[in-house]
């Protein structure tokens, strides 16, 4: 149990100053000067900045966050609660990297990319084709 304590208290130091370098870099200011206890709103923090937080986090990561992260968690402290004490499977989502999360058919109604050496499918026609 001290060893998943210590390692949750690792995460946390290291996400919050990943965290505050990057609020630096997005708010303009020295890291120094983000109070991890402020809403982050009243640096300036605005929904682009949040969202480019987002990404960040799932590239950086690989954590998968709702776009609305910062504003239901607004501090520093706030969002390194949220996000430090999920096991590193449930961080990523069901365990599997962002970009591995099923086929392509089930994230936007596109056709499932086809495998090295898998026929192509005989097209059907559509709604839009000439007959």
């Amino acid at each position: 149990m001290t060893t998943r304590i210590s390692g949750q208290t690792a995460y946390a130091t290291e996400l919050r100053g990943w965290l505050t370098a990057r609020l630096a870099i997005y708010l303009a200011r020295p890291a120094s000067s983000i109070d991890h206890d402020t809403p982050l709103a009243h640096y300036g923090m605005d929904s682009v900045w949040a969202l480019s937080l987002c990404g960040d986090l799932e590239e950086e990561k690989d954590l998968i966050v709702d776009p609305t992260l910062v504003w239901d968690h607004p501090t520093v402290t706030d969002i390194v609660a949220h996000l430090a004490p999920r096991p590193p499977a449930a961080r990523a989502g069901d365990g599997q990297s962002r970009h591995r999360r099923g086929p392509a058919s089930a994230r936007a109604g596109e056709p499932a990319p086809r495998r090295a050496g898998e026929p192509v499918p005989e097209h059907r026609g559509g709604p839009h084709d000439a007959r």
